[in-house]
């Protein structure tokens, strides 16, 4: 394995760790707004790797027509209104007359146009997870069954890292590369906060 597989394997395992998990803990407890934010996190972070690019709007979008289809005619507005109104605000917000109405209930109303408000649907947060959950497993196989999207992934990754945590009394080892070659070197160390 060279050090890029190295790292993909790491940077999986962390979102594996860090929004799977987490995501699915959240459907189990039946966390409401929690569940929301991490679904469009997840689906935010993984559409930087898709395109290979800094994650924005159009990212958003090119992640949800690929792997999240159903998703597709309400893409811009899941990012405007879910993804930027609970990260900036903690609300769902409204734009160009679009909207959603969360409901909670397993099989509730989902993607359906809210009667009396044009513009509006329902969004069932569980079968949103639930839909991303299944996205994000087909986003990892096209990785490693795509050499142009496993090539944007990498690239994506070697330019911006990824989230770990640590313990506070874990030894930490960092592995990075010391030039343009495969080389790694070791930093490691033992937290002591």
């Amino acid at each position: 394995m060279n050090y890029m597989e190295i790292k993909w394997y790491k940077f999986k395992e962390s979102f594996e760790k860090f929004i799977i998990r987490d995501l699915e803990k959240a459907l189990k407890a039946n966390i409401e707004v929690g569940t929301i934010i991490l679904t469009v996190i997840g689906i935010e972070s993984l559409s930087g790797y898709f395109v290979g690019e800094k994650s924005n709007g159009k990212t958003f979008k090119k992640f949800i027509d690929t792997f999240m289809p159903a998703y597709s005619n309400h893409a811009e507005s899941l990012y405007k209104c879910i993804r930027n109104g609970l990260a900036h605000d903690y609300i769902i917000k409204e734009y160009e007359g679009k909207s959603f109405l969360l409901t909670r209930d397993s099989g509730g109303k989902h993607l359906e146009p809210v009667y009396g408000n044009n513009g509006w649907f329902y969004l069932n947060r569980e079968q949103f997870a639930l839909d991303f959950l299944k996205a994000q497993k087909e986003f990892f196989l096209a990785v490693e069954k795509d050499v142009q999207i496993q090539e944007r992934a990498l690239r994506h990754l070697n330019k911006n890292g990824f989230l770990d945590v640590f313990s506070s009394h874990s030894e930490i080892n960092f592995d990075y590369p010391s030039d343009e070659t495969d080389e790694c070197h070791s930093v490691t160390g033992t937290s002591q906060y």
